[in-house]
């Protein structure tokens, strides 16, 4: 009777250690399963919030109104500039003054030709004092007060795009932050189940070598 019992249990024992496991290879796959729908879902969300971003940058800061506004603001800043360090309109500091501000070009014409033009490269600045002033630099350059005398200051800027940048950053931080707290949360539960399987497994080994 006794050893009818014993063997029992044991048959018992290895279908717990048989279920256990069974849990424990369906936990990693729903892990896995977790895992890509945290990636889709987060995908999701990075992909309108950018939509829902771009739109809005888009609307309001690609207008002829911003877009006016911010050059005007610029050559006022590059006047100050100009002034306070004294600059000839063929000075050599207006790559730094470029570099600084970010996301814009600088054209500077005199008596109208071209003296400074920031897209221009080494090989082309053999223009300079040649290259004459466009229709289009007279209808959308400013008046700027050099050492040498007054000169004419056009800006053409990317303004949207500093935007466009940090709009991207909170976009990625905001997708990755869904994604991480999906991924964490299903872990601790797969680690909940995995520590009962260990737990398990160590009670029915330590029982089947007792029955021995």
């Amino acid at each position: 009777m006794i050893l009818r019992v014993l063997y029992i249990s044991k048959l018992n024992g290895e279908e717990d250690t048989d279920l256990a496991h069974r849990k424990y290879t369906l936990a990693k796959k729903k892990l896995s399963l977790l895992i890509l729908a945290a990636a889709i879902v987060s995908g999701i969300v990075f992909l309108t919030l950018q939509k829902i971003t771009n739109d809005l940058i888009d609307g309001y800061l690609s207008s002829d109104e911003y877009y006016e506004q911010e050059s005007a603001k610029y050559i006022q800043k590059f006047s100050r500039y100009v002034s306070e360090n004294e600059l000839s309109s063929n000075g050599k500091a207006f790559g730094e003054w470029v570099k600084k501000e970010n996301y814009i070009n600088l054209t500077i014409f005199k008596d109208q030709v071209l003296q400074y033009d920031s897209i221009y490269s080494a090989d082309d600045e053999s223009a300079y004092g040649k290259e004459r002033m466009t229709q289009y630099a007279e209808h959308h350059s400013y008046p700027v007060q050099f050492s040498d005398g007054k000169g004419c200051v056009m800006v053409d800027g990317f303004y949207s795009s500093r935007y466009h940048d940090l709009a991207f950053t909170l976009e990625l931080l905001g997708a990755t932050l869904i994604f991480s707290s999906l991924f964490f949360s299903v872990f601790a539960k797969v680690c909940a189940i995995c520590k009962r399987f260990i737990k398990r497994f160590i009670f029915l080994k330590a029982e089947s070598w007792t029955m021995k």
